[in-house]
């Protein structure tokens, strides 16, 4: 198992790179190049990536290239219409806001992104970080563990834990709070064989990059 704590995203993700490249594959996916469960825990943090625009719109304000050269930006895209339809234009955060307004220090603040779906019918896209757990400290501070049944390190996880860190500070926010510590959860945070050129290449690149050093 991967656990990275208490260290700034771009150092955890580098870790967590160099962690895996060296995990011998525990299951037999011929779509797997390297695959380990995985815990990030970062202390309170404010990230860039993600806003609301005017309009209360979701949009992504980072420039991923400068991390990630060869990342598909595409995907950006798809990031931001998964969170908006699976989050922001629900009413989920208003409920979990509501449920600790009136139950301060509950156990049950939890939203769930899971769907029976997802497991009957293996065809189509699921969510891979499935369950936000809120929980306030004695210092009044909003702790957050997420849950991910899969995270693919190249394509996704840079983005995701920006869009996470966003939510978190986003529901701090409208509770009057600051955000704590957030501990995020991975089953299985893999590379995929099809990447293998690309994990080449930003390999070399994070071993020269000042960004990443």
């Amino acid at each position: 198992m991967i656990i990275i704590k208490n260290l700034s995203l771009t150092n955890s993700i580098k870790i967590s790179w160099n962690e895996l490249l060296k995990t011998k594959i525990r299951v037999k996916d011929e779509s797997i190049l390297y695959e380990s469960p995985a815990i990030y825990e970062f202390l309170p943090y404010k990230l860039s990536g993600f806003k609301l625009d005017k309009n209360k719109r979701l949009e992504y304000n980072f420039n991923i290239l400068k991390l990630f050269p060869e990342y598909d930006l595409q995907r950006i895209k798809e990031e931001v219409n998964y969170w908006e339809n699976e989050l922001i234009l629900t009413d989920k955060i208003d409920k979990i806001v509501k449920h600790i307004r009136n139950n301060k220090f509950s156990r049950r603040a939890i939203i769930s992104l899971w769907n029976d779906k997802y497991r009957e019918n293996i065809s189509i896209g699921a969510a891979c970080t499935h369950n936000f757990y809120f929980r306030v400290t004695q210092q009044n501070k909003l702790e957050m563990h997420t849950h991910a049944r899969a995270n693919d390190l190249y394509n996704c996880v840079y983005v995701d834990l920006q869009f996470i860190n966003f939510i978190h500070r986003l529901i701090a926010k409208k509770l009057g709070m600051l955000n704590g510590e957030h501990i995020h959860f991975i089953d299985a945070l893999h590379i995929y064989k099809k990447d293998l050129h690309k994990i080449k290449n930003q390999t070399d690149f994070m071993k020269k990059a000042k960004i990443w050093n």
